[in-house]
């Protein structure tokens, strides 16, 4: 049995405990799988190096984060109704400012992922995989940035 949930391994503990022993090649070690999050990691999502193209960004926005929008759109609308009239109760006003700042994060992310989009961002093979996440790293959509990366990747 896991100490974690397998979200949570995979979110707190695959990078640094797992993925930077598994890959290393010539002696330095390349993450092949990039964690994608949001600012405030409403979202989160996996992508494998060797698999991106220029599909994989619009793919990641109308597979994933457009419907997971409306979800808690739709979420947001019923609670709004619920929570309308005198004393609301307070877990449904708890559930709603969380639903409200999920919704927040993931549109601010899609923003993100529309602008990479827009600036025709993939992975160009030749680049090598550091120069790739330097410039994926502009944007801010990595869990962990590349100062981080690069200082766990090198021991």
């Amino acid at each position: 049995m896991l100490e974690y949930s397998i979200s949570n391994w995979f979110r707190n503990h695959f990078f640094q405990n797992y993925h930077a022993d598994e890959y290393k090649r010539r002696g330095q070690r390349n993450p092949i799988y990039w964690q994608l999050e949001s600012p405030d990691g409403s979202f989160s999502c996996f992508v494998y190096y060797h698999e991106i193209d220029e599909n994989t960004l619009p793919k990641l926005r109308g597979q994933y984060l457009d419907p997971r929008i409306d979800e808690l759109e739709n979420e947001l609308e019923t609670l709004n109704t619920q929570t309308s009239g005198d004393n609301p109760d307070k877990e449904l006003l708890n559930r709603k400012e969380k639903v409200q700042n999920d919704l927040n994060d993931i549109r601010e992310f899609r923003d993100t992922v529309d602008e990479m989009i827009d600036d025709g961002v993939t992975v160009d093979v030749e680049k090598g995989i550091w120069d790739n996440i330097k410039e994926w790293d502009q944007y801010e959509v990595l869990e962990t940035g590349l100062p981080k990366l690069k200082s766990s990747y090198s021991r």
